[in-house]
């Protein structure tokens, strides 16, 4: 009995999850295919890695400050890491693909991280429907392309990979992949890590020069390397 009811559980969290791929793929594609897009901002996204994927000049026709170098209007050096997606395919929908894939890998991850917490196989498909739900995680999916759905993934691979495991560097990596999204990421950082302080007693002093950390990236990603 106990057998059938696991093997029942793996084909339902199997159909789950692929009832959440096929609707954000299709969700993605469908927005960009009918023009339904914002494309002040993901043509800039596209504009941007379009040119890091061809080694030109990365600059952004902004409304305010107008022809600057992208990281002249948010610290986003981690965007470098999307430019491969460019000799993948010339067409900017892939933007839209890679969304989809990176909210879907966000969904799965809190799953993961529900059951590594001990919560029940049904609460942890609920916690999961709930963040793909979350006006947050959809709103990017339905108006336009923006880094936080990838950084959401990083720092959820970041939480899991160093509450769970002791892969210290690779965790330390996956946090700094995260702040280069973007420069007020490590206040978002800076907060999860108050509160991994207090769970994680035995990983105190890398969690407090992770908080040190964030500090002066704030500091310095806003007051010295965006250009003025």
């Amino acid at each position: 009995m106990s057998f059938i009811k696991s093997n029942l559980k793996k084909i339902a969290l199997v159909l789950f999850f692929l009832i959440i791929f096929i609707f954000l793929i299709s969700l993605s594609l469908q927005r960009y295919f009918i023009g339904q897009l914002y494309f002040y901002d993901f043509g800039i996204f596209s504009q941007i890695l379009w040119r890091l994927s061809r080694f030109s000049y990365p600059y952004i026709n902004h409304l305010v400050l107008g022809k600057v170098h992208f990281l002249g209007d948010h610290f986003q050096p981690s965007l470098i890491l999307l430019t491969p997606l460019y000799w993948i395919s010339s067409s900017i929908y892939i933007l839209a693909v890679q969304q989809a894939f990176a909210s879907f890998g966000s969904v799965v991850l809190i799953y993961l991280i529900s059951k590594k917490h001990k919560i029940s196989f049904i609460g942890s498909l609920i916690i999961s429907s709930v963040f793909l739900i979350f006006s947050g995680t959809l709103n990017p999916l339905l108006t336009d392309w923006h880094p936080e759905s990838t950084a959401g993934f990083f720092l959820l691979l970041f939480y899991y990979f160093f509450t769970f495991t002791n892969k210290s560097i690779f965790s330390s990596l996956l946090l700094l992949i995260f702040l280069g999204f973007k420069e007020s990421n490590s206040i978002t950082a800076f907060f999860l890590l108050i509160y991994m302080f207090f769970i994680l007693k035995n990983k105190r002093k890398i969690i407090f020069f992770f908080l040190l950390s964030c500090v002066l990236w704030f500091f310095i990603t806003t007051r010295i390397l965006i250009p003025g």
